[in-house]
């Protein structure tokens, strides 16, 4: 799958399903190949906090690559990303998620939380970040680029490794 143009409020058709409870997560495990083309999303929101996961792509296994994510908002119950809630393998390439909020409102058990990824059981992350992300934790497990991260690697540039991120 390709993006073809930026997103944004001004897109014909955004505001239909970004208003309320915002977008559903793109589900049933993603396991392609995702090429933003250098494009961006802006002011992305999903929010449900009954559901446990929430993200652009909720469960992925594949790739994405040459995309943008500005201004987020997303609440759920456990694994919330600005990207991705939980990806189980796969690879990012040239990403970022900048300024907005990823936050968890699960006080009573596990949340992973995550500026781009809530939960990351293996893959590989190159050349992405994230900058200005508040990220709020229900209970455990939060991070700027990554909430909870089991196995993997992660190759960011170091200067963006430096980039500001308010963990709550």
């Amino acid at each position: 799958s390709d993006l073809m143009e930026n997103l944004s409020q001004h897109t014909i058709g955004y505001r239909k399903y970004n208003n309320g409870t915002g977008w559903d997560s793109i589900d049933g495990g993603f396991s392609g190949v995702f090429d933003g083309n250098y494009n961006t999303i802006s002011d992305f929101r999903s929010v449900d906090t009954l559901t446990d996961s929430r993200g652009l792509f909720n469960i992925f296994s594949g790739q994405i690559r040459n995309l943008g994510m500005i201004n987020v908002t997303v609440q759920c119950k456990r694994f919330c990303g600005g990207l991705i809630a939980n990806m189980l393998s796969g690879t990012i390439n040239n990403t970022y998620v900048t300024n907005g909020s990823v936050e968890s409102l699960n006080a009573g058990s596990n949340s992973e939380v995550g500026g781009m990824l809530g939960s990351m059981s293996t893959g590989r992350i190159n050349d992405s970040y994230t900058n200005g992300v508040t990220v709020t934790v229900g209970f455990n497990r939060g991070g700027g680029l990554v909430g909870e991260f089991v196995g993997g690697r992660s190759e960011e540039h170091t200067s963006e490794l430096q980039s500001p991120c308010n963990l709550v």
